[in-house]
């Protein structure tokens, strides 16, 4: 691995052990970040059911979080660049908001009023999340962060797998209540409503509540973990306000050296830019559409899976998912990203095949391909980058610009799944299968379009790359 000439050599000074505590902070949060981002998912059935509300309707609360991520990254990139020695009470206080919204998102009497405990929630999360990673990076100034950052998005996979299982006991299991005998006296037995076969329909916001464990107990205790891990950023900031730190000027020096090294390319490089962000936006749509509709899919499919089998569907797309993030750690040490990207989409291409012809035919089918659909969309975005990063020097302009094409792609998607979903549960599959065949159609002609246009160059150091990525690439 080379190095840039303003990094520190890590082999004449010793091990920064100060560092690690702060960077055990932000690798913690990101993994209640995964928790609380993705929990919504396999308990959405159950949110829907103590509103009265229809999917269609309840999985508006995944639009208005992306709506509310997508305004806290940009708001916190000016509070950030503006307010430095706050940056630590500011990541703080975005992580309470996330805790606390989350926290009271199951209490909410009403649709609105979710809505708006969605958006505040989406409001922390895309803000802590876009500004830890900026924070990360400047804790490692000039030393190698890579292994760090591979970490954050890593634990972050980690949370995102875990909140399926830790949501399971506490999630209804409605479908499950079944009368094999009807009643002599339907008209006078007060314990049922309506009879449709064997099944008498409870009213099921009363039988969520009658249980002893549920979701209105599920999300304080996650929320609390954002909570506790916020009065962690604000003590570093009183220790930081001990400290006088000083405004370094030298990294716009060096961006204004690096544009007018790729003026030559200018052109080029943004054709290559635009259709990336076409992917980028297909990709994270496809991401989290399938980590979230994953349980509705197996209970409203033929298949008829309990809410707690949806539960382990999700947790083995997840589960997957943040094992090859960890596997690719070491593996683009050794592996080209070309190669990663196209086992990537080998996987992703024959998986969503095979669902959208068998989904509802084997359930052990379902939980293999979702599995290996965990693995083909683990690591696209980190090598996307890296694949992009070989090409050009991927700026901060370059980096905002993949951020929103990643939000829009994760708020339009949920919805587009969201309103077909329920009443057409294998359109879902459809739509997963022919967003991963654009993506594949897209990388080949990105990677035609760069040999053919672009000279190939050796990066300069994993340092040189400034990055701001969206989140749910993290997922």
């Amino acid at each position: 691995m080379t190095h840039s000439p303003e990094m520190v050599d890590t082999d004449k000074e010793p091990y920064p052990w100060h560092l690690l505590g702060r960077t055990t902070l932000f690798i913690a949060s990101f993994l209640a970040l995964g928790l609380c981002e993705t929990l919504r998912g396999p308990t959405l059935l159950d949110l829907k059911d103590l509103l009265h509300s229809s999917v269609a309707e309840i999985s508006i609360i995944l639009t208005m979080g992306s709506i509310g991520s997508l305004v806290g990254c940009f708001a916190v990139g000016v509070l950030m660049d503006r307010l430095v020695r706050l940056r630590y009470l500011v990541l703080g206080c975005m992580l309470s908001l996330l805790g606390i919204c989350s926290a009271l998102l199951p209490y909410t009497p009403n649709i609105p009023t979710i809505y708006t405990a969605a958006f505040f929630s989406g409001l922390g999360s895309g803000a802590f999340d876009s500004g830890n990673q900026v924070l990360l990076l400047d804790v490692w100034k000039g030393r190698d962060a890579g292994p760090y950052m591979h970490a954050l998005h890593f634990t972050f996979g980690v949370g995102a797998s875990l909140s399926p299982i830790i949501a399971k006991p506490f999630l209804s299991n409605f479908e499950e209540v079944d009368v094999h005998t009807a009643p002599e006296d339907e008209e006078n037995n007060t314990d049922y409503i309506n009879v449709t076969n064997t099944r008498y329909e409870l009213d099921k916001r009363e039988y969520i509540l009658s249980q002893e464990y549920n979701v209105r107990m599920l999300y304080p205790l996650v929320g609390a973990l954002p909570i506790l891990l916020s009065l962690g950023y604000i003590v570093y900031f009183l220790v930081d306000l001990r400290k006088d730190r000083e405004t370094d000027k030298e990294d716009d020096k060096d961006e204004a050296k690096c544009k007018e090294k790729d003026k030559e390319y200018r052109g080029r490089k943004i054709l290559i830019l635009a259709i990336l962000l076409v992917f980028f936006f297909l990709y994270v749509g496809l991401e989290v559409a399938f980590g979230t509709y994953l349980t509705i899919f197996g209970v409203e499919s033929k298949l008829g899976l309990s809410r707690k089998e949806g539960s382990d569907l999700t947790a083995v797309f997840w589960g997957s998912f943040a094992t090859m993030r960890g596997i690719a750690i070491p593996m683009a040490i050794y592996v080209e990203p070309e190669v990663t990207m196209i086992f990537s989409f080998i996987c992703c291409l024959v998986s969503s095949f095979l669902l959208a012809l068998f989904a509802e035919a084997s359930a052990i089918l379902l939980f293999i391909c979702a599995g290996f659909m965990g693995i083909g969309t683990a690591s696209v975005f980190a090598t996307g980058l890296l694949w992009l990063e070989r090409r050009m020097k991927i700026t901060n302009r370059i980096s905002a610009a993949l951020t929103i094409s990643a939000s829009l792609g994760a708020k339009t998607f949920p919805v587009i799944v969201g309103q077909t979903v329920e009443n057409y549960p294998m359109s879902f599959m459809y739509v997963v299968l022919g967003i991963s065949i654009g993506c594949t159609l897209i990388f080949i002609l990105c990677s035609l379009l760069s040999r053919s246009l672009l000279p190939t160059r050796q990066p300069e150091s994993e340092e040189s790359v400034e990055l701001e990525v969206y989140p749910e690439a993290l997922t």
